[in-house]
């Protein structure tokens, strides 16, 4: 190796020991990895993974790239944790909204509002969180885990007159991959704004359970 590429590198390698060292008035680790989940957020929110460099955060940053290493492993750990506080942090909006309200759809209907506005403000973070949830097993167990609370919201929200049979339960399943469906296509090309969209998502859950119950009744 060069001398020139030595001397970079040992120059790289010290402030790394230096950033990450820690001491009275340095920041602590879960600090900074927050600080740099979020640069990262912001990044992989504005573009695509594949055009964002490591180099690029590092210097959004004000660090050597060898501290996010030093961190996160490589590119792939920085998305893959910026993914998981996108997540978490829709989650934690969703459940917000859910728990402010009072009967079980008006609850439903906050949630839902609260999840069209964390994609409005995160529109290519939202679908890299969809696209990272299938191939990152600690993405997809917080998506999995923000659908199953939808559902049991769904449910517990019927009137004690509605079966909850197979058809049922299967209809308000297919609605949330419907809601993820026809959010991606709102970011895409627009055509309603968000309290619209939300009632049409809401209509669509009313429609598709009428349709099981008529189909549970025949089975």
């Amino acid at each position: 190796m060069p001398r020139t590429q030595n001397t970079d590198l040992l120059e790289e390698t010290r402030e790394v020991a230096e950033q990450a060292s820690g001491g009275p008035a340095r920041k602590g680790a879960e600090e900074r990895r927050a600080e740099f989940t979020e640069i990262a957020i912001r990044l992989f929110s504005e573009r695509p993974y594949g055009k964002v460099s490591i180099n690029e955060i590092a210097a959004e940053a004000g660090v050597a790239k060898g501290l996010l290493y030093y961190y996160f492993g490589d590119k792939q750990g920085l998305y893959v944790a910026g993914l998981q506080r996108l997540a978490q942090e829709m989650q934690a909006q969703i459940a917000a909204a859910a728990e402010s309200g009072g009967a079980p759809l008006e609850r439903l209907t906050l949630a839902l509002d609260a999840h069209l506005a964390f994609i409005e403000r995160y529109p290519e973070g939202y679908r890299e969180l969809l696209s990272g949830a299938m191939s990152h097993p600690e993405v997809r167990a917080i998506m999995e885990d923000e659908r199953r609370t939808l559902l049991e919201m769904v449910l517990s929200g019927l009137p004690p007159e509605v079966p909850r049979g197979p058809a049922v339960t299967l209809a308000v399943k297919g609605w949330r991959s419907f809601v993820e469906g026809a959010e991606l296509a709102w970011l895409a090309d627009g055509g309603l704004d968000r309290a619209h969209l939300s009632e049409l998502c809401s209509r669509a859950l009313y429609g598709a359970i009428l349709a099981a119950i008529a189909v549970d009744r025949k089975a």
